[in-house]
Formats: structure tokens, sequence, C-alpha cells
């Protein structure tokens, strides 16, 4: 191998890469970008604001989205209090709930 060609390699590997899964037929399909065929974003702030902007184009179709190592695809730090658009969506508190804590609440201060 050519000593440009590893340099190039070893470029793309490095960085960041935004994950996103498609939301299409009742299925998820993961995707990265940039693609694995270009560089890794060089700034993970780029990549969280990729990410961010990613996330309103479709909000309903892609989701799952947050920043990964462009050399072993794994997740950085603190991607799962990031992630943004996440499907499916946490439950919410249902009103039962909400109303038994604020008469809980009540009771204490009376």
């Amino acid at each position: 191998m050519k000593l440009e060609d590893a340099k190039r390699e070893i470029q793309r590997a490095g960085g960041f890469r935004v994950h996103f899964e498609r939301r299409a037929n009742g299925m998820l399909s993961s995707d990265y970008f940039p693609d694995r065929t270009e560089d890794g974003l060089p700034l993970i702030g780029q990549a969280w604001e990729l990410a961010e902007q990613w996330s309103k184009v479709n909000p309903c179709d892609y989701v799952n989205i947050y920043v990964v190592h462009a050399n072993d695809w794994t997740p950085v730090d603190g991607y799962r209090s990031k992630t943004l658009n996440k499907y499916p969506p946490p439950p919410m508190e249902s009103p039962d709930s909400v109303d038994a804590v604020r008469l809980s609440v009540d009771e204490h201060d009376a």
C-alpha cells in the first residue's frame, strides 16, 4: 500500500459520524453520514451540530440520532442523554401518577 493511501485511510477512519435510523414500512434501518467512504467530521461539536440540524429535517422519519466515533462506529460518551428524536419515545407520565405526587406533596405541606 502506498503511504498516501494509508494516510487517506487513517484520516477517513478518524473523527466522528452522525448515526441515525430511518423509519420505513414499520422497520428501522441504520445509516450514517458522512458515508464510510468519506472522511469523518474532525470535531465532535461539528458532528453534534449536524445531528441537531438533521433531527429537524423530518423528525418522524429520522430517529435515534447521535454521534459515533468514525474509526470503530461506537457511540461517543454521553450519547444517551443527547440522542435526538428518540424512538420509541420515552413513556409519558400518566395524569394519575402526577396527581398522586401532587396529592402526597400537598398532604406533606399541610
